[in-house]
């Protein structure tokens, strides 16, 4: 009788995605859109690749563990997600993100990673107690991870087509923890905590419920940042969420927020507004004391600028003094957009507080500026 042979992995369509597929060893290996060129070159190459290595999967065999992965991107986002040289808060969101990926699958080979592994990692992250936003964003940081190991060939595409087949949550359908949305603070709430916190600390919450602006941007003002020639004076942040984009970031002050922050203009261009240490050092000099001798274990020192944990540590404390529910400072911008929008529009409240899409055109972002100065010059 002659001899029968294997018959060849036949390329297929994979009806759910429009791809062409062709199955090698027990694995499926997307080619791309099914019934092109393109698709049909890559079954060539993949199917030839399987035969010269005897019939066996020649990536999978080859593949790096996820935790080797991992450690990879983390060398790759130190380097690239910097600012001023140094690894900025996104690096720590990813660590984040892939503690429970570690965790699960760190010795499993990146090839046989799959769509119902990354869903239990997520299962992981939802036993947790995290919401479903924080699950969802941390989720879409391994998505990232994988596309840059796919790009760089650490997987193949067959990896990544699965990873991203994966959907997000949904609200209200997957039984998951929603986080509360964030309100605005009552103005009788803001005006609470003044009394309790320092004249710096004070002097931020009022800008910021003027302005509308970040808690970071209010925190990093500088003299030499604010143009000052003008009725409704110009502050451009060195740094903002958004440069990273080429998104210019201007912040309008009216007459009001003007008035709150002439006492803390100093004559160098590069300090703070808003110095701990200034202020520190200001209150001795006023008492006569010079400097506090105090035993080294409780001396204590002082920063340049305020942080984010130090900034929303003094409204809470502020808070509790008062007898009043806690807020952080993220909230005053929620309460300067329902008041601007209440009064201006959306639109409006978008223009003051630097809502704009990455690709409006030039002229209509010029039209927002314009817009969000006479607000400003208004209101602020």
């Amino acid at each position: 009788m002659p001899r029968l042979t294997k018959k060849l992995p036949s390329y297929r369509l994979h009806r759910a995605s429009g791809q062409a597929v062709v199955t090698l060893a027990g694995r499926d290996h997307y080619l791309g859109p099914h019934g092109t060129a393109a698709s049909k070159a890559e079954y060539d190459r993949v199917l030839a690749e399987y035969l010269s290595n005897g019939r066996r999967d020649a990536a999978r065999e080859a593949s790096v563990s996820v935790g080797e992965l991992l450690l990879a991107y983390l060398r790759y986002a130190e380097g690239h997600f910097t600012r001023d040289g140094k690894p900025t808060r996104h690096v720590d969101n990813i660590k984040d993100a892939i503690r429970p990926l570690r965790k699960l699958y760190s010795h499993t080979p990146a090839e046989d990673f799959d769509a119902a592994a990354l869903k239990s990692v997520r299962k992981a992250m939802i036993d947790a107690g995290l919401s479903r936003n924080t699950a969802n964003a941390r989720i879409k940081k391994i998505k990232t991870l994988f596309s840059w190991a796919a790009e760089e060939r650490l997987v193949s595409a067959t990896v990544l087509h699965e990873i991203r087949s994966v959907r997000s949550l949904q609200r209200g359908r997957d039984g998951v923890r929603e986080t509360a949305p964030v309100r605005p603070v009552p103005t009788e709430h803001v005006q609470a905590v003044l009394r309790f916190v320092s004249p710096p600390v004070a002097a931020m919450i009022q800008v910021q419920a003027l302005t509308g602006m970040r808690p970071g941007e209010v925190m990093a003002m500088r003299a030499g940042d604010i143009a000052r020639d003008g009725e409704v004076w110009l502050y451009r942040p060195r740094r903002h969420k958004t440069d990273y984009l080429g998104q210019g970031r201007v912040v309008f002050l009216g007459p009001k927020a003007q008035e709150i922050l002439v006492p803390w203009i100093v004559e160098d261009p590069d300090a703070y507004l808003f110095s701990p240490k200034r202020y520190a050092e200001a209150r001795r000099r006023a008492s006569g004391r010079g400097a506090i001798s105090r035993p080294r274990a409780v001396k204590r020192s002082f920063r340049e600028r305020y942080q984010k944990n130090s900034y929303a540590n003094a409204i809470t404390l502020a808070c509790q003094k008062a007898g009043i529910p806690a807020w952080g400072p993220n909230r005053l911008r929620h309460s300067a957009a329902t008041s601007i929008r209440q009064r201006f529009g959306l639109e409006a409240a978008q223009s003051v507080l630097g809502h704009m899409d990455v690709k409006t055109t030039q002229i209509y972002a010029e039209r927002h500026l314009e817009r969000a100065r006479d607000i400003m010059g208004e209101i602020g």
